[in-house]
């Protein structure tokens, strides 16, 4: 919805298989026209589309966005560098960590429960007691299970493995025909 009609999202893989597979996927959801998929190395080879953004969005006066995933936070910072150097602003860094939770039951018990369950084995430790005394074959009572409600808790595990990584968002804000004249005016005094 933030792209479309008149946007276009430019994605780069260094893996070719996925760079592949990702273009089929985008063909098959019928969004190929708003999505270009390239197989590059960035890093090494640069994104290939110098000042499309700029200047696709100085043409039609529109606001650019633009996405930035970096696995290392010195990436971040050349990145947040050349956005701000270039014009972008609103730049805002998200961290991308997998932390597993680990589920827990956890019985509540409420005081009268609490009171309930000891009585109820007060009562089978007296009984066990009376018929051990009487030696009496006697037909055992039913086992009565008191079971509170639970409660269900998620704890983070004190050593996270995994790798993080980072979304850098930047807004570009086109210039206006009448900041161009004031720019114009200003150069021309110079």
């Amino acid at each position: 919805r933030t792209i479309a009609p008149n946007g276009h999202l430019y994605t780069f893989e260094y893996h070719e298989e996925r760079a592949k597979a990702a273009k089929q996927d985008f063909e098959k959801h019928g969004l190929s026209d708003l999505i270009t998929t390239e197989c590059r190395d960035v890093y090494k080879d640069g994104f290939g589309i110098t000042d499309l953004v700029h200047a696709a969005a100085f043409k039609q006066k529109r606001i650019g966005k633009i996405c930035c995933f970096s696995p290392c936070i010195e990436q971040v910072q050349r990145a947040c560098a050349s956005l701000n150097e270039h014009g972008f602003v609103e730049i805002k860094m998200f961290e991308c960590l997998i932390r597993n939770q680990e589920v827990h039951t956890i019985p509540i018990y409420t005081v009268k429960d609490a009171v309930s369950k000891i009585k109820v084995q007060q009562d089978k430790k007296r009984k066990r007691n009376e018929e051990e005394a009487s030696n009496s074959k006697a037909v055992k009572s039913p086992k009565i299970k008191q079971d509170p409600p639970n409660l269900y808790v998620a704890k983070t595990p004190t050593e996270a493995k995994g790798h993080t990584s980072y979304l850098t968002f930047a807004t570009f804000l086109p210039v206006l025909d009448d900041e161009i004249e004031i720019i114009d005016k200003a150069n021309e005094l110079n």
